[in-house]
């Protein structure tokens, strides 16, 4: 059969096939399939490397005890663990938080309930402001998912307890007692506290306790004013006066020297001037983490794969070790900071941020999986300048990595990116 088509049905079919190769040529059109491809890059990079990080951190379920945190691993790749007082023990109960809150399979509440039981005690401890990596991200993950009184009543006495470190005339939370590490200090605020102000800002809004939200508040302005420089790049600790009320050093002390810019707690800078915001809604907070997040995303010494030098200022760059931790603080710092903005606004940032998760979940920062025992990244570094932790699989960086995957997966439909 010979079907045949009139040249005016031909020529409107020609005028159609034009119209719709145009319009798949014009701009908007492009970026509607363009998003498409990057929204399905997206979801793949959430969906299997969270599925990565179930695989790895099974290992730690069924090689360690409940009670028993872990670290990182020495040199010759054994498992350095940590007692329950360390910052970072929290971090291993935070990860199967948000495990669950991600897959909805019961047995990773179970696990995560029976690794947050053994840290209820350091409600009490009033010798570190470290409380907020210790509580918040097991407690704190455990009662925004279960609303279980138990978790918090913990968080409120650890808030108290966080609290008891607070001095009213220098409105500054204490970072560590008058000796640490041998080296006497009067008064030690550092950069990481201002992250700890989450805990502080929750608490006061599920307790009504207003005297947590004038302390976290009083805190991060007193952060505000006396750790940021003027290109806002960051000082890692200030030591305060107790007689005269005033600030009587300004140190890196973790970084290589007191003027440069330890990248860890730049990261914790983004990130707290951000939560400050959300939780007080003062806008000079908001400008705050952008300029701090500009000075990290446009620094030229940041390599091109996005994943820091342990130190922005090290002379021994290129050849200085990186910081995976740092990247991962930064990448939820930056999503939590593009969450807050207006939509024209928000791109430069969470795209900065999925460009990091993208780096660190290559085959260079990721472990293969019989490598590093149960740690999913590679490549972080707890100080070189205290030689711990020097290039080797973080605990903590493994927390925000899993974070910001599950950040992102709770955005990736509201953000612009």
């Amino acid at each position: 059969m010979k079907i045949y088509i009139k040249q005016s049905q031909m020529n409107k079919l020609n005028f159609i096939v034009v119209v719709i190769v145009i319009a798949a040529l014009l701009p908007g059109c492009r970026n509607d399939q363009s998003h498409h491809d990057i929204r399905k890059d997206i979801d793949t990079l959430i969906t299997v490397n969270l599925k990565f990080a179930q695989e790895k951190i099974t290992y730690f379920i069924e090689n360690l005890d409940v009670n028993t945190y872990p670290g990182s691993v020495d040199d010759d790749g054994q498992l350095k663990t940590i007692p329950a007082k360390s910052w970072e023990s929290g971090y291993m109960a935070g990860i199967l938080w948000y495990l669950y809150d991600y897959t909805h399979e019961a047995k990773w509440k179970v696990y995560a309930q029976q690794w947050t039981a053994g840290l209820e005690l350091q409600k009490f401890n009033k010798n570190s402001h470290d409380l907020l990596f210790m509580l918040f991200a097991s407690f704190g993950n455990g009662y925004k998912i279960t609303q279980e009184d138990l978790y918090k009543d913990v968080l409120v006495v650890g808030s108290n307890s966080l609290a008891s470190r607070y001095d009213p005339d220098l409105k500054c939370i204490k970072s560590w007692d008058a000796f640490y590490n041998g080296m006497e200090i009067q008064f030690p605020v550092i950069i990481d506290a201002l992250m700890a102000n989450e805990m502080l800002f929750y608490v006061a809004s599920i307790s009504g306790d207003s005297s947590l939200y004038k302390i976290a508040y009083n805190h991060a302005l007193s952060t505000k004013r006396d750790f940021f420089r003027e290109d806002y790049s960051t000082y890692y600790l200030v030591e305060y006066d107790t007689i005269l009320n005033t600030v009587k050093e300004k140190r890196t002390w973790m970084g290589d020297s007191n003027e440069s810019t330890w990248a860890r707690g730049h990261a914790r800078a983004i990130y707290g001037s951000a939560i400050t915001f959300r939780e007080t809604g003062d806008s000079s907070f908001l400008i705050l983490s952008k300029k701090a997040a500009d000075f990290y995303m446009e620094h030229p010494r940041l390599p091109a794969d996005l994943i820091p030098y342990w130190d922005f200022d090290d002379p021994d760059i290129p050849n200085a070790p990186r910081d995976a931790s740092a990247a991962c603080i930064a990448a939820s710092g930056l999503l939590e900071l593009a969450s807050l903005l207006p939509k024209d606004e928000q791109a430069k940032y969470a795209d900065f941020a999925i460009r990091t998760l993208n780096s660190l979940a290559s085959d260079a920062y990721r472990n293969k999986p019989s490598e590093n025992l149960g740690f999913i990244l590679k490549h972080s570094t707890g100080s070189v300048t205290w030689n711990l932790d020097v290039d080797k699989p973080k605990i903590s960086a493994d927390y925000y990595f899993v974070e910001s995957l599950v950040k992102l997966n709770k955005l990736k439909n509201s953000i612009q990116y």
